[in-house]
Formats: structure tokens, sequence, C-alpha cells
């Protein structure tokens, strides 16, 4: 684009364009036409010359304002951008605390959360602890109920039948006394004396029995010569022996020693053979013998059967007329020497008791 002369420049030149106007009308006035002609076209020049700097000033002033404008223009669009961008920040920072906050809250929450789950679990788990002791409680309350009830049917049933015998002996030694010439009356002290034993016995293994059922009474465990036992509870079922006429055949050796509390070995041993004797035959031998890990007792018998037997080894139920108390004492005392007591019925009406001793 052409550049503008200065406003001095200019100004000079519109001024000697007036001077050459005035040269061309004062030669015109003198007649001097081809010189009027010639000043009036360096007028017209000269004039044509300022009229294009005017509008080549103009023109860059528009220029100059527009660029100007469109400047400011675009200063203010840069300014509302970034009022625009710092509000934006703004948002963006506000928007960052809340969510800061809103985390930290969450967080706050899912501890508080955490906290109760975890006093929950261990309610719960107090609870669980407490209902288990309560069970383990009512167990052994029911254990003990049962042992009770278990202990007075043994009272009516096992004592009831030596003392009632022992108190007709002695109404009878005190209301008949005239009956009793000496050798009646021996007899009759024999009888009385073996009574009071077998009530003393009874009462004895009754005590055994019970202690057995406590929780922290434990057997003494020794090595028992099982021979040893069967010859002293042998020889404590004499009487009844004679009253069946039956004879012990014991074949158990004097090498069968077992691991084993001597007194829990004997109740269980003593209640054998007293069933045996019961229900064994007439004029018919029991036999003991020994074989491997078992000891063997075998009479004949048809008045019971070895399934019967099984049944009530293993009843729970108190029955005082027969419910077979004292194979449970014997099952029970069985158990805590870790002995295994079962009947099985051979060929020929023979019925064997066994005690088997776990390897």
């Amino acid at each position: 684009m052409t550049q503008s002369l200065p406003v001095a420049q200019q100004f000079s030149k519109e001024l000697y364009g007036n001077d050459l106007k005035y040269m061309a009308i004062a030669q015109e006035g003198k007649g001097n036409y081809s010189s009027s002609l010639q000043y009036y076209k360096q007028y017209v020049q000269t004039i044509d010359s300022v009229n294009k700097e005017k509008i080549s000033r103009t023109f860059a002033d528009l220029e100059t304002y527009y660029r100007t404008n469109e400047k400011e223009q675009r200063i203010a669009s840069l300014d509302k951008e970034n009022r625009l961008n710092v509000l934006e920040l703004e948002n963006a920072s506000r928007t960052r605390l809340l969510l800061v906050l809103g985390l930290a809250a969450l967080g706050i929450i899912s501890l508080l959360l955490y906290f109760i789950y975890r006093n929950k679990e261990k309610l719960n788990k107090v609870l669980n602890e407490r209902n288990d002791q309560l069970d383990d409680l009512n167990r052994h309350l029911g254990e003990a109920n049962e042992t009770k009830a278990r202990l007075f049917g043994i009272i009516s049933h096992d004592l009831r039948a030596p003392v009632s015998k022992i108190v007709s002996l002695l109404q009878l030694q005190n209301e008949r006394h005239d009956l009793f010439n000496e050798e009646a009356r021996k007899r009759h002290e024999e009888r009385l004396k073996k009574a009071s034993e077998n009530a003393l016995e009874t009462m004895e293994d009754l005590l055994l029995w019970s202690k057995s059922q406590m929780q922290n009474f434990t057997p003494e465990f020794t090595q028992v010569r099982v021979a040893d036992v069967l010859e002293k509870e042998i020889t404590l079922l004499q009487g009844q022996l004679e009253e069946k006429d039956t004879i012990i055949d014991c074949q158990v050796p004097p090498s069968f020693v077992k691991q084993s509390d001597e007194n829990f070995l004997s109740v269980i041993i003593r209640n054998l053979l007293q069933n045996a004797v019961k229900y064994n035959d007439e004029n018919k031998a029991i036999t003991i013998s020994s074989a491997g890990q078992e000891l063997i007792i075998t009479n004949s018998s048809v008045k019971a059967s070895a399934e019967t037997l099984n049944e009530r080894l293993g009843n729970t139920h108190v029955d005082s007329k027969g419910s077979g108390l004292g194979l449970q004492i014997a099952a029970d005392l069985a158990a805590r020497i870790h002995t295994k007591l079962f009947f099985r019925e051979e060929t020929g009406a023979t019925l064997t008791a066994v005690i088997s001793w776990e390897d």
C-alpha cells in the first residue's frame, strides 16, 4: 500500500497546488493561455496527488481503526475467555474440593461401617460362645439328670433286693427265733452274711459307677492279671453257684495280662458272671476263656438272646423292673477303660459275653 506523506508535507503540497491554480488564472488573465494551461495541468496533478494521499491516509486510518477495533474485540473476547476460564477453574476447584470432601466423608462412613461390622462380629462371636457354653451347660445338665435318673433306678433295682432280703432274714430271726436250731441258725447267719456282702458289693459298684460319671474322674491304669480278678469274683459267687448247682470252668492263663483299671474290670466281670449265672441252664457249666484280645464268658442258656442283651447294653431308658441296669453299668465302665463289651450267640443255645480290648 502507498505510504502517505507527513501532514506538514501534504499541507505544503496543497499550498503549492493553490499557487499553481492562481498562476494559471493569472496567465489566463494576461492572455497567455499556453502558460495558463501548463500551470493548470500542474495544479490538477498536484491536487490529484494530494487527494490520493488523503484517500490513502483515510484507508490507512480505517485499516488502523479496524485493526485496533479487532484487537480490542479480541482482547475483550480473550478477557471473557479468561473470566470464563477463571470461573471454570473456580468451579473445578469447588468440584474438586467437594469431591475430596465427599471421598473423605465416604471414607469416614466406610470406616464407621467397618468398625460397626467388626463390633457386630465380635458381639456375634461372644453370643455364639455364650450359646455354645449354654449348650454345653444344657448338655451337661441333661447328662447329670440322666445320670441322676439312672442312679435312682439302680438304687431302687439293685439295692432293694439285697436290702429286702437282709430285712426279711432279720425279721425272721427276731420273730421266729424258736425255729432255729444250731445248724439252721448257722445256715441263716451264713445267708445273712452273704446278703450283706452282696448289698455291700452293690453299693461299692454303685459308688464306683457314680464316680466314673464325673468329668474329672479318670481310671487308674495298671498291668492287671485277669486270672486273679476272675478268681476273686468267682469266690464271691459261690453261694449263687451252689444254689443253681453250677460250676465255673476258668481257662484263662496267668499270662493273660491287660492294661486296665482293676476296680472297673472287677465290676464288669462281676456283672457278666452274675448275668451268666442268672440265665444259665440247670446243671450246666460256665466257661471262661481268652483268645487274643478277648476275654470270653460262655454259658448255656435258652432264657436270653444276644440281641436282647446287646440292646440292653445300649439302652439309656431307666426301668427298675427290667432294663438291665447292671449291664448298662458294665458298658459305661468298659468304655472308660477302652474296652468293648458285647454278646454273641453261638450254636446250640449258647450265650457268649465278650470283653474286647482295643489295640
